[in-house]
């Protein structure tokens, strides 16, 4: 909350019309203003703060930005709808990249996997190697994300956060380090789940034989 007094007002107003000092012969016209910068851009709790400063007998006006308010807001909701679906598309492509080329791998190696099998070795024996790879490519590729995401965001800082001051709103315009992390960890996940998944299909095709 920031207060800003009639005199201060009227210095902000000779100010942004040039004028340099602006005095009046009467009392100062202009009221007392006070300016609330949210934390938060939930529209729900922006409408019900709006409400509650209305029903104060003492408030005379209040701008919140109306509908542009509410549009970027909006904006803002869909974007974030969007990159949880992209997420969810990639993650799912990275599923079957990493499968296939395991699967790959897999097919090279038949011939010392069936000796493998032949000589006692148990499907958990000739599965593990094949998550170990599958852990660490996705590793690999978490990583290489991660750094991508990060420098992407740097890339759109300053231009992301313009856009938001325009709108007289802030947006985050930086990737915290645990979601960093978090990325890591589900590409790692994702590339142990593809290779237990084709792992066992592949070890259990390979006992059929």
């Amino acid at each position: 909350v920031t207060l800003i007094s009639p005199e201060q007002g009227l210095a902000d107003l000779a100010e942004h019309l040039q004028l340099g000092q602006l005095s009046t012969a009467s009392d100062n016209p202009l009221p007392y203003v006070l300016h609330l910068q949210l934390t938060s851009n939930d529209i729900q709790l922006r409408e019900s703060l709006v409400a509650d400063v209305k029903s104060k007998e003492s408030v005379t006006h209040i701008t919140d930005g109306g509908e542009w308010t509410q549009r970027l807001a909006q904006l803002q909701k869909l974007t974030y709808e969007l990159g949880w679906w992209l997420m969810s598309l990639l993650g799912l492509a990275a599923l079957f990249v990493v499968g296939n080329t395991l699967r790959l791998e897999l097919y090279e190696r038949r011939r010392e996997l069936a000796l493998i099998s032949l000589i006692g070795g148990t499907k958990s024996y000739i599965l593990r190697p094949v998550l170990y790879d599958g852990a660490v490519t996705g590793f690999v590729g978490g990583i290489v994300a991660a750094i991508l995401v990060a420098f992407l965001f740097r890339s759109v800082a300053i231009p992301m956060q313009a856009f938001a001051e325009s709108y007289g709103t802030t947006m985050p315009a930086h990737v915290d380090f645990s979601t960093l992390i978090s990325i890591v960890a589900i590409a790692t996940a994702l590339g142990w789940l593809s290779a237990q998944l084709i792992g066992r299909f592949y070890i259990r095709k390979l006992a059929r034989v």
